[in-house]
């Protein structure tokens, strides 16, 4: 049950994330790896380059987060891959969030 938590929280890192991604001006991938990277820290993962993947589509942005955890049985352990992909629309050309 812990993996399938922290599966949530990383998804809630990776959100918030994104939000910060899209918002404001425009950032470089190097900068969205970082925030990814770090909030995702918060959880107890640590996160390879290779884990994760940005990608640009006309105004949109995905960011894509993979990794794999172990879970030990008694007589043998159970490999899972876990996976979380959001996308959200780049709101850097738009002047921000207006709020009537």
């Amino acid at each position: 049950v812990p993996v399938y938590w922290d599966y949530f929280e990383v998804r809630q890192k990776t959100r918030e994330a994104l939000n910060w991604a899209v918002a404001g001006q425009a950032k470089t991938d190097v900068q969205i790896f970082q925030k990814v990277s770090s909030n995702v820290r918060q959880t107890g993962l640590e996160l390879k380059p290779g884990d994760v993947k940005i990608t640009h589509t006309g105004e949109d942005l995905t960011i894509r987060v993979s990794w794999n955890r172990e879970i030990e049985f008694p007589s043998y352990t159970l490999p899972l891959n876990f996976s979380v992909s959001l996308t959200e629309i780049k709101r850097w050309t738009r002047g921000g969030l207006i709020i009537k």
